[in-house]
């Protein structure tokens, strides 16, 4: 889990968006469609940049298959139509 520090969180560090590139799941291999905190639907975190392939999840003991979500993005994503 990502963790911030408690009462830095306001407007100034973090702001919500509504796009895709967030509820889209994206499989090991491929390439990351932005820079950012992607997590594994075991709870593993990474940090992967845009155009970077997203790796296998080498701790994933559960018997779904591997799936990374966008949790944070560190580029500007305009809000879109979900």
């Amino acid at each position: 889990m990502a963790y911030i520090q408690k009462g830095s969180c306001g407007s100034f560090f973090l702001t919500e968006r509504r796009s895709v590139l967030f509820t889209n799941p994206y499989g090991p291999g491929r390439e990351a469609p932005c820079s950012g905190i992607y997590r594994c639907i075991c709870h593993r975190e990474i940090l992967c940049h845009a155009g970077k392939n997203l790796p296998w999840c080498d701790e994933h003991d559960i018997a779904t298959p591997i799936s990374w979500r966008l949790v944070v993005s560190i580029e500007e994503i305009p809000d879109t139509v979900m």
